[in-house]
């Protein structure tokens, strides 16, 4: 069964992930390639890692931290999909 997480903590990583690849990337670049990748996007981005840290994540095990991944994704490209911005 996978675990369900904080709407709020899902939404703030979407939205971190989101705005460091637009730092990195461009406006438009990022806006687009979100539903293009289906929110995959995302998780490609360089400085994910950094992005995580700032969540005390690292203690999850390997199969919660996966699932925590694809509900940012799924996230991201629902949001993307009804035309809804990220906010942190």
């Amino acid at each position: 069964m996978e675990k369900e997480f904080n709407s709020e903590l899902i939404e703030d990583a979407a939205a971190s992930l989101s705005w460091t690849l637009t730092a990195r990337n461009g406006f438009r670049l990022t806006l687009d390639n979100v539903p293009r990748s289906g929110g995959q996007s995302l998780l490609d981005c360089p400085d994910k890692e950094a992005v995580f840290a700032g969540y005390n994540l690292s203690e999850l095990p390997d199969k919660v931290f996966a699932d925590f991944c694809n509900e940012v994704v799924r996230h991201a490209y629902r949001k993307s999909a009804n035309e809804e911005n990220l906010v942190r």
